[in-house]
């Protein structure tokens, strides 16, 4: 059997404005609806460890990561 990650952390959501436009609970929903019906365990939830300040720079704005530590997205 194969199996492979899925990475999800509840992070990928919570810094967004909860009045955001974005479906701020997408990807916590999709994580909860994988591991039910995940029956032959083949989809492993796996947590990522936090990127560092320097990893984010290399694909974001500063003013971006900056936005988000804040709470201001």
């Amino acid at each position: 059997m194969t199996t492979f990650s899925l990475y999800y952390h509840p992070l990928y959501s919570d810094g967004l404005d909860r009045t955001a436009r974005f479906p701020v609970d997408r990807y916590r929903l999709l994580a909860e609806k994988i591991s039910l019906l995940n029956s032959e365990n083949n989809i492993r939830i796996t947590e990522p460890r936090l990127a560092t300040r320097d990893e984010l720079l290399l694909v974001h704005e500063e003013s971006f990561i900056d936005r988000f530590i804040e709470g201001n997205l």
